[in-house]
């Protein structure tokens, strides 16, 4: 019986429960510390960002600097060798 009493205790706390409200302020409040005018990155995140950025182009423009090697022969290394290059055995 007080097992029966315990249950319907517990369903009863439930009632008269409303939801909750915020403060009409509080949407304001968030939405202005938001757009407020302040840097949304940390500075150092933007100066690493900009550094390595600095970094690649100028290793690309090494590369695309740096003089091409001619070959000798006229095969290209990316050629297929057509007597080991067997579909049907």
């Amino acid at each position: 019986m007080n097992k029966e009493n315990w249950e319907e205790e517990i369903l009863n706390s439930l009632h008269g429960l409303q939801r909750a409200k915020p403060d009409p302020k509080l949407y304001a409040q968030i939405r202005d510390r938001i757009f407020d005018g302040r840097r949304v990155l940390p500075r150092t995140y933007v100066l690493m960002t900009a550094a390595c950025l600095a970094l690649l182009l100028f290793a690309n423009l090494q590369v695309l600097q740096r003089p091409q090697k001619q070959s000798s022969s006229q095969v290209s290394s990316y050629s297929l060798d057509n007597t080991n290059f067997n579909l049907y055995p």
